[in-house]
């Protein structure tokens, strides 16, 4: 199974025409020997373009983005800064998209 490949423009294919992907956040590291960050850019790409070429014809309006960890790898042994960094990028995106409210 290849993502890359199955991206397809959802209200082309769905009898409701105003069905979009749902808010996406791709994490990569520019230095992961495991998953080598070109897979995450290239879906990423793939899903702009399939997703937002023709914005006039589009009801995509959910963002999708990713988030690119510099100078760390897969995950094990980096610095607590960056475990942090990251678990607050990805919570804020949860927040945001969901529409949460901070309460004292």
């Amino acid at each position: 199974y290849s993502p890359l490949h199955n991206v397809r423009r959802p209200w082309e294919q769905h009898p409701d025409k105003s069905i979009q992907y749902p808010s996406t956040m791709l994490l990569t590291a520019d230095h992961d020997d495991r998953v080598v960050p070109l897979h995450s850019l290239k879906l990423l790409a793939t899903m702009q373009h399939v997703l937002v070429t023709s914005l006039d014809k589009s009801p995509q309006t959910n963002p999708i983005i990713a988030r690119i960890e510099c100078k760390a790898g897969h995950g094990a042994g980096r610095p607590t800064q960056k475990t942090i960094d990251e678990a607050a990028d990805r919570y804020g995106f949860m927040a945001k998209m969901l529409e949460a409210h901070w309460i004292e």
